[in-house]
């Protein structure tokens, strides 16, 4: 009850009582009847047909010959406080990517040198300041802003990198953690915390407008996974933006299984088999990982570090 009355407030603060009851409310109801999130979904797929369906169209019959393939340079990291301020597991992910950098120019963003990158608009400022934008969706609109300028390698301060990349000149790459759909957001056909994009890929146009359309109108995330969900519909409603998703094989498709597992027991065999087919890792500065557990074996965290430093 207690999380069912922190989304609720948390909605009718930033969108208001309707939204509240439609975001969350009525999600849950139904979801004790058919143990789905088909309903949430549809609720999701409507509020953005409703409010935002003309930022998709101004790119679903966009000129894919528009965008120049070049040699992806740069890689993005944002960590809004600094180096100096990072926590112990975020520098080390910061550290994994400095030594297989392989070339790459690495550009860590933080309050200080954001604005030598980016030109903010007024009111995604102020509701920054104000904190109905937290830093999370904070760093969605900043990614969405460099891509869309530079181009490049978005990679999230808490993924850790396991070997030297090698990006290309790809329109657009993410990992894609397997074929099939899955009910998530993401499909498992992308991790924002991982993305690379040539300037004004008409994917990033989007989510750019479609960002920006929706913070000029509420005071608050619809949902914390709401990139995700804002990005599915694009790939479900323009067959240009599936197409480009779809293109991508699959890599790193075990991405997300280290983040709550890596402060367990390491299963040696296992964790080479993680190494051999993720060149991404994500992990979280929300979880104090062990070196050892309380029996005194080494944990996947400390294997990860001895075999990767």
């Amino acid at each position: 009850m207690g999380r069912f009355i922190e989304d609720f407030a948390a909605i009718n603060k930033g969108l208001g009582l309707y939204y509240g009851c439609r975001f969350v409310l009525w999600p849950r109801m139904m979801f004790r009847i058919t143990k789905d999130n088909l309903y949430f979904n549809k609720v999701v797929n409507d509020f953005i047909r409703h409010h935002f369906d003309n930022c998709l169209q101004r790119y679903s019959d966009y000129d894919i010959k528009q965008t120049q393939l070049k040699a992806i340079d740069t890689i993005w990291v944002f960590w809004w406080q600094g180096y100096d301020s990072m926590p112990p597991v975020i520098k080390e992910c910061y550290h994994s990517l400095l030594r297989n950098s392989n070339g790459y120019q690495v550009v860590l963003l933080t309050k200080d040198n954001i604005c030598d990158y980016l030109t903010l608009p007024d009111f995604i400022l102020q509701k920054f300041n104000e904190k109905k934008i937290n830093f999370p969706h904070f760093s969605d609109i900043v990614r969405v802003l460099l891509l869309n300028l530079y181009g490049g390698l978005w990679i999230d301060a808490a993924i850790f990198v396991t070997r030297p990349i090698d990006i290309g000149n790809v329109l657009f790459f993410s990992p894609k953690m397997r074929n099939k759909v899955s009910q998530a957001p993401h499909l498992c056909k992308w991790v924002i915390g991982v993305m690379a994009s040539q300037p004004n890929n008409p994917i990033f146009l989007y989510m750019q407008d479609v960002l920006f359309a929706y913070w000029k109108k509420f005071d608050g995330p619809f949902h914390y996974l709401m990139f995700d969900y804002l990005l599915r519909y694009g790939y479900e409603n323009a067959s240009l933006f599936k197409d480009i998703i779809d293109a991508v094989p699959v890599s790193s498709p075990d991405i997300h299984s280290s983040r709550y597992t890596f402060g367990k027991e390491v299963d040696y065999s296992h964790l080479d088999y993680l190494l051999e087919n993720n060149q991404f890792l994500s992990l979280t500065y929300r979880i104090d990982y062990p070196l050892k557990t309380v029996d005194g074996e080494e944990t996947y965290y400390a294997a990860l570090l001895n075999k990767c430093i």
